[in-house]
């Protein structure tokens, strides 16, 4: 009985000690741009702004549909590499799938990119093709180049000879 509650009151703490140092999670949305790095900045008019937001919700509604579906296909195909029924045919189909699928939605993006891009004055043009060529700096997922003393190798395992 004893150990019992020495050890709820030790998983007790632990799980308060981790929200001490628990990351804050995506916020609401930050100005009227939201998670629109490339908008801010180009002083856009109040129906260029509605305009844009249609478009972006246009937009949202076909990427969730093909995320979801390539999201399926991607775990077809790993249940299909661990069946030994599967044939090399039947996978190189499966990632076809996939590739086509993946194709589909970089040009769903690319026609987003030019439907916002067709709304813009030239001087906004201009702004929005520098921000465009240089990447999504903000983007999640961004990693910064090595730095000296940083090690290769994925987390968890050594680096390699």
């Amino acid at each position: 009985m004893l150990t019992k509650k020495i050890y709820s009151v030790v998983v007790i703490g632990l799980l308060l000690v981790g929200g001490l140092f628990a990351q804050p999670g995506p916020g609401p949305m930050q100005g009227q741009f939201g998670n629109m790095p490339m908008l801010r900045g180009l002083d856009l008019t109040a129906e260029q702004l509605n305009s844009v937001l249609d478009i972006r919700l246009d937009m949202q509604k076909k990427m969730i549909a093909m995320q979801g579906d390539l999201q399926k296909l991607q775990k077809d195909f790993r249940l299909m590499v661990i069946d030994e029924k599967v044939s090399d045919k039947q996978l190189e189909k499966q990632l076809q799938k996939i590739h086509d699928l993946k194709l589909k939605m970089a040009l769903e993006r690319a026609k987003h990119h030019r439907q916002i891009r067709s709304l813009l004055t030239d001087a906004q043009k201009k702004k929005f093709d520098t921000m465009f060529l240089m990447g999504h700096k903000g983007k999640k997922g961004f990693r910064p180049m090595m730095q000296p003393g940083m090690k290769m190798g994925p987390k968890g395992f050594p680096p390699r000879p």
